[in-house]
Parts: C-alpha cells; structure tokens; sequence
C-alpha cells in the first residue's frame, strides 16, 4: 500500500513537472529555434542575392542558398539539440537531413509557383518562401526530433552496470595480499559473483568491470575454461559443467584498469564512454543483498517512476554512521525519501540521521558532469558521494529503502556471518551446519557456566 502511494506520488509530481518546469524549457528551445531561423534566413538571403547578382539560374541559386543555411542550421541544432541525448547520433543527422530535403522540394516549387507562374517579384517571393521553409523545418524538426529524443529518454531502460573492484582489500590482509577481496568465496561462489547474479536477475544485460593491478582472477572467473570444461565433461561431471559454462555465458562483460585507487567517484567516471549517454547502475562488491526481489530490481522499478537518479539505502546504528554514505532525508513516500543532502562517514554528532547509502545507485549519466568538477574528498579521493551532493541540489535524487537481508562483507565479521548464513539458505548444507553451530553454542554455554561456578568458588 506505501508503495502504491508513493508511486502515485512520484506520478503526479512528474506531471506537475512536465507541465510547469518544461513551459520554461519548451519557450527557451523555442526562442533558440527562432535565432537559429533568423541567421539561417539572413544565410540564405546573403548567398542567393550574390547568386543572383552574378545571374545564375534562380533554381540553382535557391538550392545553394538554402543548403548554407541548413549547413549553419544543422551545426546549430546539433550543439542546443543533439548533443543532449549523445553527439552524432545517426537518427537525428538523417532525421533532419530528411525534413530539411522535403522543405527543399516544397520551397523550391513555391518558388517557381510565385516568381514564374504568377509573377510576384523575386524578393518577394523569396520572403515568403523563408518563412514556409522555417514553418516546416519547425514542424518537423519538433516532431520527429525533439518529441523523438524526449521518448527515448523517457522510456531508456537501464541495461549497463559498473562494478568497481579496483580497491586493494587491506582489510583482509594477509589473505588479499596475492588475490582480490572479491574472489574470496561466500561457500563455493567468489563474492563477486553473487553481486553479478543480482544484476542479471534485475535485467542488466552488460557490466564493466573497474579492475586495478592482480585482480586477472576476476577475468578469469567469468571467462571460458575450455580444458576445465573437457575434462568435466570427459568425467561426466555434467551438474558442475553446466554451472561453470552458466557463469561465463549469463552476461557481457567489460573491463577497464584503474591505474591507481583514487575513489569510488574516480572509478565511476573512468566508464563514462561505455555508459554513454543513458541511465545506469553501479553496485560495490562489499554489499550482498538476499531478497525476495533482487535489490536492484526494487531500485530500477523506483527509477521506473521517478526518472531521477536513485541511491539503495538502509538504517545503520548510530555507532556506525561513521562507516558509510549518509543521507539527510527530506519528504517520505513509502520507503522512498528526498535526498537533500548526502555526507561521507560523518562523525555522530554530524550525521544528518542514520539512513546509510548500501552500495546500490541508480544514476542520471548527468553525474559525469559533476563527478568532472568535484575535488578529492575524504581519504583523499574523488568521491561519489560528493558528486551526488552536487546533483542533489540541481536535480531531483531520491533514496530508496531496500527490502531484504544485507550483508557488509568489507570486514572480517560481517564476511563471516554471510559465509554462515547463506550456507544455512542451502538444503544441502543446512542440517549439517546447524547441527554443528548447535554443538558449539552448547559448548560455549557450558564453559561458560563452569567458569561462573569457578568464579563464585574463588570468591567464597
């Protein structure tokens, strides 16, 4: 029922949106349009009138003439227009050569039909040819351009993830010395490989890998083993061959070195030219998420209806702040709030709450612009954090609170009690692991109750 409500909410609020905000916007391309069309006009004026002063045929001279003009007009156009979903699109190059050949035509039978056939004079005829030529070059750039470019945005689903595994896992010293953090196993699957499923369970169809130095296992892992695979299946090991042959087939994969650990900011931006310019999800191999539905899957259902970039969260003890991303929280719709503003691993008396960032982002690709500006932060490295803080106060960010189990395998304990728990999830290993925990706890309670009586002898 929240949910329901908050997506009402977001409903509504994107059509007070479109229909306030965007007024400006549409007013402002207009008046942009028309300057365009004025210099055009005043193009096309120049170079026929030169055409004609030399006497050359009044046909060739209109063609030349508006041909400049689309020259300065394209060029125009693909600095205000194009460039805003993507440079040199093919769509949109051919999308206005194609309206602009059709005014050609139209403009140029006009031409003949009121300088030959019906005798108005040329200047004349030539101004009221322009101001057909620029009413069709408005229609139709607006339609099959800018109401074109507005659909794509809208309806762009988010198919690329980066999942930044640059980091050199000092935490987990001596173990991460000759392997990476995220090769380590939870049971028998590297950590890494549980956040890649999740992806691929939420509909991502291609990843990048932001890798740094010894982190080659990674590679290896979603590759194809083809002496591994004939021998399992010379074996007749077909379960295990068919899991093995699962993990290098279920999604593209991409990688980029980070040449040196410089943030989680940094890392993001070294993939803005395979993001591009679309929607896209970044997900930190120190976050498994257990849920019913995959954690990126809530967020990408929250996009769905918000259009604006969204950051997984959840509530921490207050004695933990200090560990992560915090936000401060402005209006709640269900469990999606207004981010206001966001602090990297604030102390306890700056935390804003303790509503903490768990490693899963929904993002505008307009955050590259800002991830650009940004200086180094906390650590000494270029945050994300901080280029979210700026987003959040030109653009619209939300956070929303993921339903599920989450487990923080960046230390030693968290690491320990996700290896436990999720070997507990398996039918195969959940008796036997139980039984064991049971015996343990038991000897635990025992020892303890003999060091009490122990005590309590000494005293006497």
């Amino acid at each position: 029922m929240e949910y329901e409500l908050y997506r009402s909410r977001c409903l509504s609020e994107k059509i007070r949106n479109e229909n306030d905000e965007p007024m400006n916007k549409k007013w402002l391309a207009f008046i942009k349009f028309a300057f365009v069309g004025v210099l055009n006009t005043s193009i096309d004026f120049i170079v026929y009138g030169l055409f004609t002063w030399f006497n050359v045929n009044y046909i060739l001279a209109q063609c030349i003439s508006y041909s400049a003009g689309v020259l300065n007009s394209y060029i125009m156009n693909r600095k205000w227009t194009f460039e805003q979903t993507g440079k040199g699109r093919k769509h949109e190059f051919f999308t206005f050569i194609g309206v602009n050949l059709i005014t050609l035509v139209i403009t140029t039978f006009l031409l003949t039909l009121f300088y030959k056939w019906l005798g108005i004079s040329l200047f004349i005829s030539k101004l009221l040819v322009t101001a057909v030529s620029v009413g069709i070059n408005y229609i139709g750039t607006k339609q099959f351009v800018f109401t074109k470019l507005k659909e794509r945005r809208v309806s762009m689903k988010i198919k690329k993830a980066i999942i930044p595994v640059g980091g050199l896992g000092t935490r987990f010293l001596p173990a991460t010395k000759a392997q990476p953090k995220e090769m380590l196993p939870i049971v028998d699957k590297p950590a890494v490989q549980y956040i890649v499923e999740e992806a691929v369970e939420s509909g991502i169809e291609s990843i990048i890998f932001i890798t740094g130095r010894n982190k080659k296992s990674i590679e290896d892992h979603f590759d194809k083993s083809v002496e591994l695979e004939q021998m399992l299946e010379e074996k007749k090991k077909f379960d295990v061959l068919n899991e093995v042959q699962r993990i290098s087939s279920m999604v593209n994969i991409h990688y980029i070195r980070q040449k040196e650990p410089l943030g989680l900011g940094h890392a993001v931006l070294c993939a803005e030219q395979f993001i591009g310019y679309e929607p896209f999800a970044v997900l930190l191999g120190d976050d498994i998420m257990v849920s019913e539905q995959p954690a990126l899957k809530q967020m990408m259902d929250a996009y769905d209806h918000t259009k604006q970039s969204v950051i997984g969260v959840k509530q921490v003890a207050y004695e933990d702040v200090s560990k992560y991303g915090i936000i401060d929280p402005g209006r709640k719709f269900g469990r999606v709030h207004a981010v206001k503003d966001l602090v990297e691993k604030p102390s306890i008396e700056n935390a804003p709450s303790n509503i903490a960032v768990m490693g899963r982002y929904i993002l505008n690709p307009s955050i590259f612009s800002y991830l650009k500006t940004i200086e180094r932060g906390v650590g000494n490295e270029w945050q994300l954090t901080d280029a979210l803080r700026l987003q959040s106060e030109n653009e619209k960010l939300f956070a929303l609170e993921l339903e599920g189990k989450r487990y923080d395998i960046g230390d030693k304990a968290g690491y320990i009690k996700a290896m436990i728990e999720v070997a507990l999830m398996r039918e195969d290993l959940h008796h036997t692991l139980f039984s064991y925990l049971e015996s343990i706890v038991e000897k635990e309670r025992m020892q303890n109750s003999a060091n009490r009586r122990l005590t309590s002898k000494y005293i006497i």
